[in-house]
């Protein structure tokens, strides 16, 4: 049976509600996160047993199922968020922060961005037909934390949230683009 929004624990199985849900999702974990740092399969991580290990990889695995989304449209997503951070242009993946950085170019292996910019978001999103106006509708619906960036954790988060609004046809960039 599929789940409407008032059988859902609004705090993800995390019984926090609402509060514990966007602290989570703005913490360090959050921004952090990886897709090699997720599970593979989301309804056998929660099956396993190992999501008091992972509250934020819980939260989205068991919203993920909520929403009715299958371990093959999460592997989707997943697949998808990273071709699309791989081609990320380089300039928007690290915009200087200071005026040296410009010169030098200095970076780090640490400053490895993680997340998508709205650049990238819309680059995903125009080939569904959307204009740009609604790309930065939607960019400002996923950035959950506020940061100006998508990353996996908001990539999970709203493609759930919109396919548990309405049916679901052919996967997760289908629900984007029906939205």
């Amino acid at each position: 049976r599929r789940l409407s929004a008032g059988d859902r624990d609004p705090g993800g199985g995390l019984g926090g509600g609402a509060r514990s849900v966007k602290q989570l999702l703005r913490g360090a974990a959050a921004r952090g996160l990886t897709v090699a740092g997720l599970p593979a399969a989301p309804a056998q991580f929660l099956q396993a047993d190992r999501a008091p290990a992972s509250p934020l990889a819980s939260h989205l695995c068991s919203m993920w199922g909520q929403a009715g989304l299958s371990d093959a449209h999460w592997a989707e997503a997943l697949q998808t968020f990273a071709e699309k951070l791989a081609v990320q242009p380089e300039q928007w993946k690290h915009p200087p922060s200071s005026e040296s950085e410009r010169f030098i170019g200095a970076r780090s292996e640490a400053d490895e961005e993680t997340r998508w910019t709205m650049e990238t978001f819309s680059l995903w999103l125009l080939p569904f037909g959307r204009s740009y106006k609604e790309c930065e509708t939607f960019f400002q619906a996923f950035d959950v934390d506020g940061d100006s960036r998508i990353g996996i954790a908001d990539f999970l988060q709203g493609l759930a949230a919109l396919a548990g609004t309405r049916p679901l046809d052919a996967g997760p960039a289908r629900s984007a683009s029906a939205a």
